[in-house]
């Protein structure tokens, strides 16, 4: 279960929630890959996780 960010303002950020689901998605898949092993690490958090909390502070663009 997702807590932090709420699924409702992680949709508000992106449109709609087929959206959010496919943002979190591929950049959870990128966090696992070589090059970002090291900062979903540091971090303590899943890569879902990790990857939610980017796209809701603004760190990663979602581009439709």
């Amino acid at each position: 279960m997702m807590i932090d960010p709420p699924i409702d303002k992680l949709i508000e950020k992106v449109g709609c929630r087929y959206t959010a689901a496919c943002a979190v998605a591929q950049r959870a898949r990128i966090l696992c890959s070589d090059l970002e092993i090291q900062t979903l690490e540091d971090s303590g958090l899943t890569a879902i996780s990790l990857a939610a909390k980017q796209i809701y502070d603004g760190t990663v663009k979602v581009v439709e």
